[in-house]
């Protein structure tokens, strides 16, 4: 049996994709939820990093994959 997974992997952001950050404020990560319609065994890797003792916009990806599908999701801290 050969199986065809067109569906992408989902992945939600708790707290949504911008978040607000003060300066010298900790940065903790809100979390995520992630679901696939097919596979059960579905790996999330972050990289990027949120230096909070600079002004700025940063970025973290993260990476959900799974046997098939490989997606990225963008979230923002400013």
């Amino acid at each position: 049996m050969f199986v065809v997974d067109r569906e992408e992997p989902k992945i939600l952001l708790t707290g949504g994709n911008d978040i607000e950050v003060y300066l010298n404020q900790k940065y903790s990560d809100l979390g995520y939820e992630v679901s696939d319609n097919y596979d059960d065994s579905i790996e999330v890797t972050i990289k990027g990093d949120v230096d909070t003792s600079k002004d700025g916009k940063y970025y973290l990806t993260y990476s959900v994959n799974g046997c098939w599908n490989k997606y990225w999701k963008y979230y923002k801290a400013s």
